[in-house]
This record gives C-alpha cells, structure tokens and sequence, in this order.
C-alpha cells in the first residue's frame, strides 16, 4: 500500500500558487463575481489562509494587478535594453506588448479589461498605470531631452490609450494574426510620436 505524502508549501510558494488562482478566476469571472471561498475552494485550501496572506479580496486583487503590471513593465524594459534607434525602440515596446497580451491573457484582463473597480483598488489600477505610462515618457523624453517633458508625457499617454484599445479590439479578433495588430500600431504611433525626435530622426527611415 503506497502513502501519498503532501509537501508543505513555503509562504512564497503558497502567495504564488494563491495569486495563480486568483488571477484566472479574476479574469473569467470579474472582480463582484470572484469570492474568497471560490479562491479558497479552487487552490485547495481554507478561506483563512487566504485572509492570512491577503487580509480580503481587495488584497488579493491588487497584489494580483501588480504583479501583472511588474511583468509587463519587465517586458517593456528587456524589449528595449540595447535598442539604440527610437523608431526601433518602438517597434520592440509595442511587439512586447502584444506579446505579452497572447502569452498572458489573464494577467492582461486584470490590467485593461474593464473591471469595474471603486476606492482604493481603483487607485492602485491608476497609480500603476501611470507608473507604466511614466516609463515611457522617460524613454520619449529622452530621446530628445530638449523639447519639454510635459509633452513626452501627453504623447505616452496618448500612445498608452490607443494601445489598450486596440488590444481590446485585437481581443474581439483573434484571428488576425499578431504582427499585422503590431504593425497598425507601429504605423499610427510613429507618425505622431516621430514629432518629438531631434531633427536628424524626424524621418522614418
């Protein structure tokens, strides 16, 4: 007779298989539909434990939104480490993002699909995408420091906003394949944000 014996999980291990469970039951059910005891009954274990490491749904939520939003902001950062050109850098920033949405589904309905959210949870969805959209306008502004961060600023938001609603489109039309979404993006982006490159990069090339 074989006994079954069950490895205990570290607290990392368990924040990280709970925030699994969280993050698919998030994203196909929304945030009012997801329950504590759905997460809990889905990852095996009781609603306590899940209040241990999270004190309430809330909690979950966002710990789930930024461990999302920290791997998109890793994608974004690798896809333009050692890419001289803006036009290039781009190009790689926003094949990132759409790679991210296809290898990633959940962690991007977290992100941009519409959950309604209030109070702090909606904060936290704000502060996290400025941060990101910051990111960006460092990169713009950098580019060419010259002309004033104010404007890198509203041409990453713009670039940001466009962005999220193709992804919802793509999303609605998943047979178009990746590369052409990308493309359609590349075009509409560069054609305004190529207003903000020095003189000498003011061509697409």
């Amino acid at each position: 007779m074989s006994t079954t014996i069950k490895t205990r999980l570290t607290r990392d291990e368990r924040v990280e298989q709970l925030l699994d469970v969280a993050e698919t039951r998030f994203a196909e059910q929304g945030y009012d539909a997801t329950s504590i005891d759905g997460i809990a009954r889905a990852a095996g274990i009781s609603r306590p434990i899940v209040y241990e490491h999270f004190g309430s749904k809330e909690g979950i939520y966002l710990a789930c939104m930024r461990r999302a939003r920290a791997a998109l902001d890793q994608a974004l950062a690798t896809s333009v480490t050692g890419v001289e050109e803006a036009e290039h850098q781009l190009a790689a920033g926003i094949d990132a993002t759409f790679s991210f949405i296809e290898s990633e589904p959940a962690r991007w309905a977290i992100l941009f699909n519409g959950v309604a959210l209030t109070g702090a949870v909606a904060q936290e969805a704000m502060r996290l995408r400025f941060a990101t959209v910051g990111v960006i306008a460092d990169l713009l502004h950098a580019v060419n420091p010259e002309r004033p961060r104010q404007e890198a600023e509203a041409f990453a938001h713009a670039l940001s906003g466009a962005g999220e609603q193709l992804e919802r489109w793509w999303r609605q039309n998943p047979d178009i394949p990746r590369q052409a979404v990308v493309d359609y993006l590349f075009r509409f982006a560069w054609s305004g944000l190529s207003q903000l490159m020095p003189e000498r990069g003011g061509q697409s090339k």
